[in-house]
């Protein structure tokens, strides 16, 4: 009985210990800025690892398997990747309240809420088998439609996507739990193990010409290992969390719904807004321009992802500020955050911006005028979301702010599906058009909604907005981008390692610049003491 108490007591200890230390950084501005910093770093390292992970199993896959399987198996991940969509904002939700939690030390009424999260999410994965059974009989109909005759194998690989991502479902939100932890690192580093199993399983199984069946038994076990050794990791941070239908509490669920509902809505109008382009060019234009928009969005999507990995932290942060009614902190990490993301952004932007002509050569041998244009407008789509609405949407999200933001989003979704279409429709723009009724909604909704937001959030003036922003990145970014010109006129680059070398003198000036013209000397200070250490 002793042992038990004295257990339980040692358990609690470190329960407590962990909130204590949480709450302490979270507080500390100091220690803000090193998490965001750290979970950066660790998400581009994982950034790195997927890239070139992906590169070289898609090489792998596409050369050595027969083209009916390689197909099937891209099938299969579309298909059952929409069941990331039956998450309907938990995760979120999940993060936010676990960040919540280490500010207000309220671990019970953490417990019953992701309890009742987890139960949910089981019904959600039971909801993915069940479909999953009956769509199997179909499988042979749509594969003998295909002109395939032999569907045992595809059948059997079907099942157990199927079974491994209902298995995968209730896991899926432990990893926002180390996210609210402030543990990105920990999950990237699970998911990096992950990637590179998964990658040398496949490779072993090609090699072997095991054939669809193994892949799908190896890829689905990796990451079934993946998600519950985040669960182990969560069960130790957290030693009085467990798992207990007793737990389950409704009211809590309508409760945990007000928020997530909010959240899932915002992830399904992105979704729109990211996925639809191409949908729209296969019906309306043609399939044969698909090719070429889906390169230069593709280029625009890196450049998004190169741009906002100082981000996933940035929410957590806010949720466990806000909560703690550290406001004037969470208005200054807001602003800074949006100062760091706009270097960023332009950072990447301006040189992509400039050599995007030698790039679609040198990478795909593609020159077409109508590719190249929508490249520029994507691209510049992209900056305006990177600048003026990531930082502030992860900030409002936890804020309690969802419905606005959620409202602002289905604006941006439906704006633009409707232009897009229109400009199809009405104009002869073609492709441009539909990169036309990209980057009109963004600009539109960040002058009108994003930038007005921030500003009464922050108590600040647009011109203060502005001026902290972009006014540190203009100067530096046009030397630069005149830097890259030049450099690519005097000698322009012919292959991948001329275009990178070309590139250098460019990025050498945008950063000295910057230091010089765009940091205040007490962060110049700081910048120099953080490296040279």
């Amino acid at each position: 009985m002793r042992a038990g108490q004295s257990t339980r007591s040692r358990r609690g200890s470190r329960f407590r210990r962990l909130s204590d230390s949480t709450q302490h950084q979270s507080l500390s501005g100091g220690s803000i800025g090193s998490r965001l910093l750290r979970s950066a770093a660790s998400n581009y390292a994982l950034l790195v690892v997927r890239l070139v992970v992906g590169v070289l199993l898609s090489r792998i896959l596409f050369l050595n398997l027969p083209r009916i399987d390689y197909g099937f198996w891209v099938l299969l991940w579309s298909v059952f990747g929409y069941t990331l969509l039956l998450d309907f904002g938990f995760g979120v939700a999940m993060a936010k309240y676990v960040s919540q939690a280490t500010m207000n030390g309220d671990w019970k009424e953490l417990n019953r809420r992701l309890n009742t999260v987890f139960f949910i999410s089981c019904a959600m994965g039971l909801l993915v088998a069940v479909a999953t059974i009956a769509c199997l009989p179909l499988v042979p109909t749509l594969l003998r439609s295909l002109g395939v005759s032999a569907t045992a194998q595809y059948q059997i690989a079907f099942l157990i996507f199927g079974i491994g991502r209902a298995l995968i479902t209730p896991l899926g939100g432990f990893a926002e739990v180390l996210r609210g932890l402030d543990r990105i690192p920990l999950r990237n580093a699970i998911r990096a193990i992950s990637l590179l199993s998964n990658f040398a399983l496949l490779a072993w199984i090609v090699h072997l010409e095991l054939g669809l069946v193994y892949m799908a038994a190896a890829s689905l076990s990796v990451a079934l290992l993946s998600n519950v050794g985040i669960a182990l990791f969560v069960r130790h941070l957290l030693p009085e969390f467990r798992l207990s239908w007793r737990l389950f509490d409704r009211r809590l669920l309508k409760e945990t719904l007000s928020f997530s509902i909010f959240a899932y809505v915002v992830t399904i109008s992105t979704l729109i807004i990211l996925r639809t382009d191409l949908l729209v060019i296969s019906v309306f234009l043609s399939l044969a321009l698909v090719a070429s928009y889906h390169v230069v969005w593709r280029l625009s999507e890196i450049f998004g992802q190169l741009s906002m990995q100082l981000l996933e932290a940035l929410g957590p942060v806010a949720a466990a500020l806000f909560v703690s009614r550290g406001h004037d902190q969470l208005r200054e990490t807001l602003f800074n955050s949006g100062r760091a993301i706009a270097c960023l952004g332009t950072f990447f932007f301006v040189p992509l911006f400039v050599y995007l002509k030698p790039v679609l050569k040198i990478w795909l041998d593609l020159e077409e005028a109508d590719a190249q244009l929508c490249g520029l407008l994507l691209l510049t789509s992209t900056y305006i979301h990177v600048v003026f609405k990531s930082t502030t949407s992860q900030v409002l999200l936890m804020c309690q702010k969802e419905r606005v933001l959620a409202s602002a989003t289905v604006t941006e979704a439906v704006l633009n599906l409707g232009l897009s279409i229109a400009f199809c429709v009405l104009t002869d723009l073609g492709i441009v058009g539909v990169a036309l009724g990209t980057l009109i909604p963004v600009a539109t909704l960040s002058l009108f909604v994003y930038i007005p937001l921030t500003c009464r959030f922050s108590s600040i003036s647009v011109f203060a907005f502005l001026r902290g922003t972009l006014g540190g990145t203009v100067l530096p970014a046009l030397l630069a981008a005149g830097t890259y010109y030049g450099c690519r006129i005097a000698a322009p680059p012919e292959n991948l390692v001329g275009l990178v070398l070309n590139a250098v003198p460019g990025a050498v000036v945008f950063v000295t610049s910057f230091l010089y013209l765009g940091l205040r000397p007490d962060e110049r200070r700081r910048a120099w003491q953080y490296f040279s250490q």
